[in-house]
């Protein structure tokens, strides 16, 4: 890829969740600005999904300020559009509404059909996390009662998303487009090369790093 640095990509089904994941302990309570962009619509609005959830939940704000420990100021600046979240407010607030990160981030959801869902190229989001060595480009998002995800990440030459091995519910496939990526299986170390596909139990403590 024709960048400054030496880059790849994979598919992670996990859309981003475990880059958050990684980097909460560095937070240590500190308001970081989530810095997202969309190629289309510019900065990603937050303000009507997490209404939008927190209203399904029958919740008022003060309930999820209280169940995400964080202060019912910052949930009604988000939900006014006033505020972007940090990465740790973000997170807090995916697991007290119990959804999926990608949840979260959707602008707009897919051309929904009985029993399946068009994803068009032009409803592809694209996020830079300024703390994290990558970017992600959102292919599948959860839509209805499925909850498969699915993107492309780019990740800088030496960049990983966890410096420790995460395990969490769920599967997850990963497919090397370019490149190398090590992996660190609860122990056991596994090198992909382009065209090479890893599958795994999340459940199992597990890490991967650009190896390019």
């Amino acid at each position: 890829m024709a960048e400054a640095h030496e880059q790849q990509a994979l598919i992670d089904p996990v859309a981003g969740a475990e880059a958050l994941l990684a980097r909460i302990d560095d937070d240590n309570g500190a308001e970081r600005e989530l810095l997202m962009r969309d190629g289309e619509t510019g900065d990603v609005r937050l303000g009507d999904t997490v209404k939008r959830l927190r209203e399904q939940a029958g919740w008022s704000i003060q309930r999820l300020a209280r169940e995400a420990g964080v202060s019912s100021a910052t949930i009604f600046k988000i939900e006014k559009d006033r505020m972007v979240p940090s990465v740790t407010v973000l997170l807090k607030l995916a697991k007290a509404l119990k959804q999926p990160i990608a949840t979260m981030l959707e602008n707009q959801g897919p051309r929904q059909r009985s029993g399946y869902a068009v994803f068009k190229k032009a409803d592809r989001q694209d996020f830079r996390f300024a703390e994290l060595p990558l970017s992600i480009e959102r292919t599948v998002g959860p839509w209805g009662d499925r909850q498969l995800e699915a993107g492309f990440y780019v990740v800088d030459e030496g960049g990983t998303p966890a410096r420790a091995p995460l395990s969490h519910p769920g599967e997850k496939l990963y497919f090397v487009l370019e490149g190398r990526i090590r992996f660190e299986i609860d122990g056991e170390h596994v090198l992909l090369e382009p065209g090479e596909v890893l599958h795994l139990k999340a459940t199992i403590p597990h890490r991967w790093e650009n190896a390019a």
